[in-house]
């Protein structure tokens, strides 16, 4: 999917989509991001994730303790 969005248009995409999700597919698309993601191209993304999930960031945190080890 990540791949499908044009780049510039990724950040409005995440904005949109990560609310709608239930916390399981959150933890499931992030997940399947950082394994497929390239680690600086995901440290980018991961402050967009943040903030479109305000509250519910250390849920997914919680549930996916290797995004301590991915740079912010």
């Amino acid at each position: 999917m990540s791949s499908k969005i044009p780049s510039d248009r990724f950040p409005a995409a995440i904005a949109l989509m990560f609310p709608l999700l239930d916390l399981n597919d959150r933890v499931t698309v992030t997940r399947g991001w950082m394994m497929f993601m390239p680690p600086q191209v995901f440290a980018s993304i991961k402050p967009l994730i943040k903030s479109a999930v305000a509250e519910g960031w250390d849920m997914i945190a919680q549930r996916t303790p290797e995004l301590n080890d991915k740079q912010s």
